[in-house]
């Protein structure tokens, strides 16, 4: 496997084949342009003899103090095989090598699989109240859009998560 940037192409690839990376969820309005045509440093897909497996689309916030993603999926043939850890592994060691000490996503509190996921990875669940369980940040997608803010402490230089191609 291999993680390289995100392309116009790939980018235009993804958005053919939406429903082999996120089922009947419709998020096409999530996929702005501008992650693979501004912040392509930090948009990535990892691929297969040429197959995209999954991507990660994310960028340094302007303070240069954190990492943000905005989308990471896996191809649903190939979920379970750690493509979105290994996606995250290398999104971590760029921010660490920007100067980056935290890396920051959000979620809904209804979605219980990203959840879980990201507390799997080390991310702690941030809010002012509590929603489905879990604390949120109320509005923080806009009015009555509350969401799960997860943040990991990248800090410390430790090793990888696994080795791309690692298995599990």
């Amino acid at each position: 496997m291999r993680i390289t940037q995100c392309t116009p192409r790939d980018f235009q690839y993804i958005l053919s084949h939406m429903p082999d990376y996120w089922e009947n969820r419709d998020t096409l309005e999530l996929h702005h342009a501008m992650f693979v045509r501004e912040f392509q440093e930090t948009a990535f897909v990892i691929r297969r003899h040429g197959q995209i497996l999954g991507y990660l689309f994310g960028f340094i916030e302007p303070g240069g103090k954190y990492g943000y993603v905005h989308l990471i999926a896996s191809h649903r043939e190939h979920r379970g095989h750690g493509i979105a850890r290994d996606l995250y592994d290398h999104f971590f060691h760029e921010c660490r090598r920007r100067g980056c000490t935290q890396v920051r996503a959000i979620t809904s509190a209804h979605n219980q699989l990203s959840i879980q996921f990201h507390r799997r990875l080390g991310f702690k669940l941030v809010g002012n109240t509590i929603k489905d369980g879990h604390p949120v940040m109320k509005n923080y997608a806009g009015p009555g859009k509350d969401r799960v803010l997860l943040m990991k402490s990248i800090a410390a230089s430790g090793p990888p998560l696994r080795k791309a191609g690692s298995g599990s």
